[in-house]
């Protein structure tokens, strides 16, 4: 069966059958062939079957479209051709020279699923490749310097050592020394006589 090999910069990204009359290739997800990627038209080209050949149709897309690396905008494609969009490549594959005969018409044609390869494919030249490559180096050395800051300030604060609680104190014991009886029983004894001998003096006088 016919086919169409959908390629990369040398890399296989998917096959596609041919099985219809019309065969629709474009960034549009109606198209049997899906090429998301903003070089490519919504409806860019088309492969259809006229008598015994298959010829391929530009469809007024914004950047046209290559066969065997020349402009092209209509031509009969041959096994092992090369058709060229943007950056892809679209190699037509018909080993076994079969005619476009009992192929199925437009409405009955089953829809080929959108290749999960090229829907995420995002190309940028090298110019913007290294511009992007700077960004991403300034945006690590950002990230690394605030992380270098946040773990300065991130340290566990220094616990300062506990002193020890002082003792309680206890309550103070008043301790007479010895023969302090004594000498408080005489100081009373001579506070006593004084008193008498001076009521005595004053009961004379008066």
């Amino acid at each position: 069966m016919p086919e169409l090999i959908l390629s990369l910069r040398e890399r296989e990204l998917s096959r596609f059958s041919i099985t219809a009359t019309r065969t629709t290739i474009g960034r549009d997800p109606s198209c049997d062939v899906v090429i998301d990627n903003a070089g490519i038209s919504r409806l860019h080209a088309a492969i259809e079957a006229v008598g015994d050949s298959f010829l391929l149709r530009d469809c007024d897309s914004q950047n046209g479209i290559t066969l065997n690396g020349e402009p092209c905008r209509e031509g009969r494609l041959v096994h092992g051709d090369i058709v060229g969009m943007n950056k892809f490549l679209l190699r037509f594959s018909n080993q076994a020279l079969e005619a476009p005969t009992n192929l199925k018409a437009d409405g009955d044609k089953p829809r080929a699923n959108r290749p999960k390869d090229v829907q995420r494919t995002v190309h940028v030249d090298a110019e913007a490749a290294q511009q992007l490559a700077e960004m991403a180096k300034q945006h690590i050395a950002k990230k690394r310097a605030e992380l270098a800051a946040l773990g300065g300030e991130s340290l566990p604060p220094q616990q300062k050592p506990e002193r020890p609680a002082p003792p309680a104190s206890e309550p103070m014991q008043w301790e007479e020394p010895a023969g302090s009886g004594t000498s408080v029983a005489m100081w009373v004894g001579a506070v006593v006589l004084g008193g008498a001998l001076l009521a005595a003096l004053l009961f004379v006088v008066f």
